[in-house]
């Protein structure tokens, strides 16, 4: 199962995680890193009953949305766009340090 971003021969760890693990390299909450997976940005796999701690996300797809640069936010209204530099340099820095703990492992 090989991917432009990330090659079967990279891999060196778990192929699932579970979802602490995921809000730990992602630096979210367990309710966005399930709203991640349930909006298709990261894959899943059930392990078990449909109820429980069965789900785990693929470590690839965790892996390919930080390289290709997390959710892309739509675009807002003019008046809504933010344009102080902190603001907008905010996004950067937390893709970096989520490739920084993926990088570490």
């Amino acid at each position: 199962m090989a991917s432009a971003t990330v090659t079967e021969a990279s891999i060196d760890g778990p192929l699932a995680l579970k979802v602490e693990r995921v809000q730990e390299l992602l630096a979210c909450s367990r309710s966005q890193a399930y709203a991640l997976g349930k909006a298709g940005h990261l894959k899943t796999v059930r392990l078990g009953p449909k109820r429980g701690s069965g789900l785990r996300f693929c470590a690839v797809s965790v892996r390919n949305f930080v390289a290709d640069g997390g959710c892309q936010p739509a675009p807002r209204p003019a008046a809504a766009t933010p344009t102080s530099k902190t603001a907008m340099g905010a996004a950067g820095e937390w893709r970096r340090q989520a490739r920084a703990r993926l990088d570490t492992e």
